[in-house]
């Protein structure tokens, strides 16, 4: 165990001191493009501009849905100028932005669910459920930062993660 935790650091170290980190720099470079900039510089600025909506309380409660169908949310949601801003590109701000304080409660409470099933079915028999669930839940962590589970494109997911979760909630309770 302690040969094989020397070899890790070794290798990280001997990885940063021959250039890691430049290929790290340039890996994330990569999603940047020097002209136009829509990578990561692009989503820094769709982030300033949504959070600078929720000035004057408005974070408490949301902005509300917002849809390219009304005029006045299609002026809030695709920013100011001819530049479109998309609110989808920034994960778990989208939820905050349309929602407030009640998405804290969304992820939440889906987080919530997802580990207590964890924790629950954390034996032999049902080792590919818990599986299963460890793998849902590190999706939803993982992609919250650019991803919204409650988002438009991807609520049909949600719907089949709430299935499962309901349906093993219910089975292990009727075990018992």
């Amino acid at each position: 165990m302690h040969f094989y935790l020397f070899c890790i650091i070794a290798g990280i170290v001997c990885f940063l001191l021959t250039g890691g980190l430049d290929l790290i720099k340039g890996y994330i470079n990569l999603f940047n493009n020097g002209s136009t900039d829509l990578g990561l510089g692009f989503r820094y600025w769709e982030l300033k501009y949504y959070l600078s909506l929720l000035r004057d309380n408005h974070w408490i409660y949301g902005l509300g849905i917002l849809t390219s169908l009304n005029a006045n949310s299609f002026s809030i949601l695709f920013g100011p100028g001819m530049v479109q801003m998309y609110l989808d590109d920034l994960g778990f701000v989208e939820l905050f932005v349309q929602f407030g304080i009640l998405s804290f409660f969304l992820y939440g409470y889906l987080i919530y669910k997802l580990v207590t099933l964890i924790r629950r079915t954390k034996n032999k028999k049902y080792i590919c459920e818990c599986s299963l669930f460890i793998g849902l839940l590190t999706n939803i962590l993982v992609t919250a930062a650019s991803l919204n589970i409650f988002g438009s494109q991807r609520i049909y997911s949600l719907v089949l993660i709430f299935a499962l979760i309901f349906f093993y909630d219910y089975q292990l309770t009727k075990e018992r």
